[in-house]
């Protein structure tokens, strides 16, 4: 016999031994009680009856072989009453005083220091707020108009340099006019 027909033959058979032993050893105790009927032949009235006995019995069992527990009880503790925000008696306690801090000479002269400087940031926000509103009532004429933009004749100098060409080529392909209406020379 080769190892494969040895394989074949013994691992049905340990399936089967150990299923017999789990049959023989698996009913612990159940040759005292009485033998089951069959499900079909009791009523359900009969059956609920019956189960609902055997529950009290498992409980009441549990109950008499459960350990005494190894602390006392302790007496229970009284709750704690915190006031409530909306609670009109918690409101008429006087409200905790701020905590004393004492001030020393070093600290005062830095404040008075801080306290100073804030004052001239804040004369000077309000200085500029009162001269832009100055310019503002000022400027209700048109600007002058120059005769020539310098820049324009800029803009041609600016075509020798690659990356200046190649950004004016993008603006007249992104701004100039849709490529299915541009005119084709054939010359």
């Amino acid at each position: 016999m080769n190892l494969e027909e040895i394989e074949q033959f013994i691992i049905p058979v340990l399936f089967l031994i150990i299923w017999v032993v789990g049959r023989l050893f698996g009913k612990k105790g159940n040759s005292l009680e009485e033998p089951e009927e069959p499900e079909s032949s009791q009523s359900p009235d009969e059956r609920t009856r019956r189960i609902q006995e055997e529950i009290r019995r498992k409980v009441k069992e549990r109950q008499d072989a459960a350990p005494e527990p190894l602390e006392p009880e302790l007496p229970p503790v009284a709750p704690t009453a915190f006031p409530r925000a909306d609670d009109p008696a918690s409101s008429a306690l006087p409200p905790e005083p701020p905590p004393v801090v004492e001030e020393t000479p070093a600290y005062a002269a830095q404040m008075a220091q801080e306290l100073h400087r804030l004052e001239q940031l804040r004369q000077q926000a309000e200085q500029l707020r009162n001269d832009v509103v100055v310019k503002k009532s000022a400027d209700t004429s048109f600007p002058e108009v120059a005769e020539a933009p310098v820049y324009a004749w800029q803009g041609l100098a600016a075509l020798n340099d690659p990356y200046a060409a190649r950004n004016a080529v993008l603006y007249y392909e992104i701004l100039g006019p849709p490529v299915g209406l541009r005119r084709i020379d054939s010359r």
